[in-house]
């Protein structure tokens, strides 16, 4: 079994070469310290959790507070972005969680033993994309019966609905997804017409005009 310094030693070596790793991708920015500290400091953004390193060879008691670009520091209740201290440690990685923020720029200032480092971190929403929807539509013949081809990027069922001239839903269908399927619809007999198809997935909708 490894003694619990050989241990501190290891995680210190394993926490500086992923500090050396986000440096050199460009993604920890330059900190700015207010005094001589031996304390090297780095962000890691990865969507809307932002991890802060922190490596100092003595131990010292660190204090982190995260302020907005006006200054003020972040007191939001119930959360790890309020001003926390962490005692006697030369090493760690801290997440944060920024997704209840609003796009901007904020700042980290670590104090420890030796002084204050200022680390600036742009932050910016991740908006979700609405999963796609690909479908085909075609008359089989002049028959007035037409084939539709439907591929979801999501799982969700899918909710195909025919309208006629007058916007009027005519035929409904509700078809439990498996990435794709196809489904021939027979007009031959409805009244009306022009009509329309509208394809759903719930979050992306399509309507094609029928002859």
């Amino acid at each position: 079994m490894l003694n619990t310094k050989i241990m501190k030693k290891l995680m210190y070596y394993m926490l500086a070469i992923t500090f050396s790793l986000v440096t050199l991708d460009g993604m920890g920015n330059n900190p700015k310290k207010d005094t001589d500290s031996n304390a090297k400091v780095a962000v890691l953004k990865q969507k809307s959790m932002i991890k802060l390193i922190y490596l100092n060879e003595p131990q010292s008691k660190v204090k982190i507070s995260i302020l907005d670009e006006n200054g003020h520091k972040l007191t939001m209740k119930g959360t790890k972005l309020t001003t926390r201290v962490v005692r006697n440690i030369d090493a760690f990685i801290q997440p944060y969680n920024f997704s209840g923020l609003e796009d901007g720029k904020y700042i980290f200032e670590i104090v420890d033993d030796q002084g204050t480092i200022i680390q600036e971190v742009d932050y910016k929403r991740m908006i979700p994309q609405k999963a796609a929807i690909l479908t085909s539509v075609y008359e089989i013949g002049e028959s007035e019966r037409f084939k539709l081809s439907v591929t979801s990027e999501n799982d969700r069922p899918i909710n195909v609905e025919i309208l006629n001239r007058f916007n009027r839903l005519i035929y409904e269908d509700n078809i439990s997804m498996t990435n794709s399927f196809g489904r021939v619809y027979n007009l031959s007999k409805a009244f009306h017409g022009p009509f329309t198809l509208r394809v759903s997935n719930g979050e992306t909708t399509k309507h094609f005009p029928l002859k």
